[in-house]
């Protein structure tokens, strides 16, 4: 009888196709088969320990060209980040134990030093649009992956509410706004929010195109969030395909010092 080569090789789940975040945040196995680089531990370490302790930075930028595995890499920091009852919590901490066994820093961290109901991880993909609705979405994926199962905040909250109204009516929000429901969320949730943007270059690009709009010193905002406005830290994670500076090449020279003081917020992490 003639076998097919599908009789004799399969392709795991992860492998037949890419890493999208907002979906695969709450698809249980979707990490598996993930393999940390020494890349990859090292910036899993520097963002856990800022995390984890007082340090002043909350903003990093990924930097890499397509299909070097950014967004790997940011769904598996955000499934170590879910609560420690969620399975995919579990299939990345088996991933990284087994890698570097349990008495590795980051094994270490992950047990002693972050809550066990996890962090608001608030992921989205940009798309070619005002940053402020990019981060709308993200806040509500956040909200919905946090609170799934909580009835009465996933169901009466009127913060989520507020941002689904948004995504709907594809209603302007201001910056102020975004930065007041980021304040009510955390205050909510009653712990710490990492903001993952995907493909944050079409913000970027929206924002050179656009430049009436102050959307993008909005990244600014948040990444000087000071510690003592509200309880809990806000993180923001950006992944790009080059820096800003390429995205601002067709600008004038005050319009390029102004986005290389927004760039100088962040802390770049090259991949």
């Amino acid at each position: 009888m003639e076998q097919r080569l599908s009789d004799i090789i399969t392709l795991k789940r992860r492998y037949s196709r890419s890493i999208n975040l907002e979906r695969d945040l709450s698809v249980t196995d979707s990490v598996l088969g993930y393999i940390p680089t020494a890349w990859a531990l090292e910036a899993c370490e520097r963002i856990l320990e800022a995390l984890s302790t007082s340090s002043t930075i909350r903003a990093w930028t990924i930097t890499g060209v397509y299909g070097t595995g950014k967004s790997a890499f940011a769904h598996f920091l955000s499934s170590l980040l879910a609560p420690k009852s969620d399975p995919i919590y579990a299939n990345a901490e088996n991933i990284l134990e087994q890698l570097t066994g349990s008495n590795h820093p980051l094994m270490l961290k992950l047990s002693n030093t972050l809550p066990a109901s996890g962090i608001l991880r608030a992921v989205a993909t940009a798309q070619r649009e005002p940053l402020s609705y990019t981060l709308v979405r993200a806040l509500h994926r956040g909200c919905e992956l946090f609170w799934d199962k909580d009835y009465e905040h996933h169901h009466t909250h009127p913060i989520l509410d507020q941002l689904q109204a948004c995504i709907q009516e594809n209603q302007k929000i201001s910056n102020q706004e975004v930065l007041d429901c980021i304040h009510q969320i955390s205050q909510a949730a009653e712990t710490d929010i990492l903001l993952v943007i995907d493909e944050l270059g079409k913000s970027l690009e929206y924002a050179a195109w656009h430049q009436d709009n102050d959307d993008l010193y909005l990244l600014q905002q948040i990444a000087e969030l000071p510690s003592d406005r509200q309880t809990h830290k806000v993180f923001i994670l950006g992944l790009l395909h080059q820096s800003f500076a390429e995205y601002a090449q067709n600008l004038t020279k005050f319009q390029r010092n102004e986005w290389s003081k927004i760039q100088g917020r962040f802390e770049a992490i090259p991949l």
